[in-house]
């Protein structure tokens, strides 16, 4: 008896909820543009149609469907500037109004505690799968477009400007860790190939701070420069970096070494007669 008053009256809910789907769409927008997003409308329609699904009870609740939907969302949001906290509080909101709409079908149409209950046990983990799918993925996506946007600026740092045929600079601003190091060289040695050079004037003035590890990348490069025929120069090192370097017992007396970029093309203005 239970069991045929509860699909009964889950029905019922259904059949309501669908009548009204429009308008409850509407009810979970957040402001008055979002309205007019055409896109945000069919969002919103197609989680309430989630719901109204969920709801029948001869039906399974499809938890897959919920989850993309939540992916999707994420992917909306990140596109279009969505804070994550902020679209998470809408998710909050969200299931407060879906459960008052329930709740005033239930207390109209006077629902069983069974009824009620059976209603809980269905909706909540589908709002909660949608939510942490929505999470999950906006975490995801956020993390690989700072990836991309860190892997730009790398690339974007490591600039070898060919000055003259046979000679280029290497501008190196900021820090250097291993990570660039690595994308110092790479970028050095294929610029080196491509540009058919027999000088690089590696230009270090704007690097603040020359300790063992720094000086052990910078080392590195020179090496390879010169192992594939570039000789290459440093340039730009300032006295209080000569200081610490000395202090450190780093020692490039091996390296062609100069205070200043223009000091170091003075020097070898052969190559730029």
């Amino acid at each position: 008896m239970h069991e045929a008053t509860i699909r009964e009256e889950m029905k019922i809910l259904c059949d309501r909820l669908e009548e009204k789907k429009n308008d409850v769409a509407d009810k979970l927008a957040t402001d008055s543009e979002s309205k007019e997003d055409k896109k945000a409308s069919e969002v919103r329609l197609q989680l309430v149609t989630f719901f109204i699904d969920a709801c029948r009870a001869e039906e399974r609740i499809d938890f897959k469907g919920i989850s993309d939907w939540g992916k999707e969302i994420a992917n909306y949001s990140i596109e279009h500037g969505g804070d994550l906290s902020q679209a998470l509080e809408g998710v909050s909101r969200t299931r407060l109004t879906i459960w008052e709409e329930i709740k005033k079908i239930a207390i109209k149409e006077e629902f069983t505690v069974a009824t009620t209950f059976s209603i809980v046990e269905r909706i909540d983990p589908l709002l909660d799968t949608a939510v942490h799918s929505f999470a999950a993925k906006y975490i995801e996506t956020y993390k690989e477009k700072i990836q991309t946007a860190h892997n730009n600026f790398l690339t974007l740092s490591a600039p070898v400007v060919p000055m003259v045929k046979g000679a280029a600079v290497l501008p190196i601003v900021g820090t250097i860790d291993t990570e660039r190091a690595d994308l110092l060289l790479s970028t050095a040695l294929d610029q080196a190939s491509k540009q058919d050079l027999s000088h690089i004037f590696i230009d270090l003035s704007a690097v603040p701070v020359i300790d063992t590890l720094v000086a052990s990348n910078i080392f590195k490069i020179v090496e390879s420069m010169e192992l594939v025929g570039t000789h290459a120069i440093l340039a730009g090192i300032r006295p209080e970096v000569a200081q610490t370097m000395i202090n450190l017992g780093i020692d490039f007396k091996s390296i062609e070494t100069y205070s200043s970029l223009h000091l170091a093309i003075k020097k070898h203005k052969e190559l730029f007669e």
